[in-house]
């Protein structure tokens, strides 16, 4: 199973983690967040492994994808610097989709999307990039 880096290690993180397990598509190999650790942080039993200045030697360990697990309410400046600062690293970005989400038929998805449980999106929808669909909003 593929390997996956997470950034962010708050509520939102919570939410990812658990997609990421119930999908079980890929293997969380940890978390960087803002605050670090001391060692012995973890989240859901994931471990925070550092700050985001780690990201060079996680790519250079062999972990190619990433997920940015931090959410945004008003302010995506934080979600977009990570996710700019990881691609010129050379990640891939995944996309976290619920298994209770529904997608139609034709739906496009860019990089590093998270859909919650009970999203709805309908055929021939394109989602973006670093987009976060949440529980239960439907997508005409």
């Amino acid at each position: 199973m593929e390997k996956v880096i997470l950034l962010g290690a708050g509520g939102h993180a919570k939410v990812i983690i658990d997609i990421f397990k119930k999908a079980g598509c890929y293997e969380i190999a940890g978390i960087l967040d803002k605050d670090g650790t001391d060692g012995y942080r973890n989240v859901l039993s994931i471990p925070v492994l550092g700050t985001d200045i780690l990201l060079e030697d996680i790519f250079n360990s062999g972990i190619r994808n990433a997920f940015i697990a931090v959410g945004s309410v008003g302010d995506t400046g934080i979600r977009e610097k990570l996710f700019t600062k990881a691609c010129s690293l050379g990640f891939n970005f995944v996309n976290a989709i619920h298994p209770s989400a529904i997608i139609g038929s034709d739906v496009k998805f860019g990089k590093g999307n998270a859909v919650m449980a009970g999203v709805l999106i309908n055929p021939s929808v394109s989602i973006g990039h670093n987009c976060i669909l949440n529980t239960g909003c439907i997508i005409e």
